[in-house]
């Protein structure tokens, strides 16, 4: 049986590396699917995408934003079943916490996330020493 390869993801591309590991079904001790592990190399191209990505993300109104956290909460929603059996897979939970109580944790703190886009506010703490800014 040939197993499915998780893949990374950078830069919105689905990467692969020559790193790659088993994930074991807790219940059964049988491989359900591989994963791909990064190297430094990958790991690198990866903060640096985040990095490049952020001057845009910190542009962003807060109304998409908004949209986006309610998508991925549709979307987990509407792929509860495939999410939950995976999780069953991985960890051996039963059906009712993996698709009963994490899957609607998950999808109601994106909702949550959602709702508080607009009212976030922040402050740079004040350093304790005269003349030193952090601004």
């Amino acid at each position: 049986m040939t197993l499915n390869v998780v893949p990374l993801l950078i830069n919105n591309e689905e990467v692969s590396s020559d790193i790659a590991f088993d994930i074991i079904n807790p219940d059964t001790g049988e491989a359900v699917f591989k994963a791909n592990g990064a190297t430094a190399e990958l790991a690198k191209k990866a903060v640096d995408a985040a990095q490049a990505a952020f001057p845009t993300w910190s542009r962003t109104k807060p109304l998409e934003r908004r949209k986006l956290f309610l998508k991925a909460a549709q979307l987990l929603r509407e792929r509860g079943d495939e999410v939950t059996k995976i999780q069953q897979q991985e960890t051996s939970v039963d059906a009712g916490f993996a698709g009963g109580f994490q899957l609607n944790v998950s999808v109601g703190m994106l909702e949550e996330c959602a709702a508080r886009v607009s009212t976030i506010e922040g402050s740079v703490p004040e350093p304790d020493e005269e003349g030193i800014s952090i601004n």
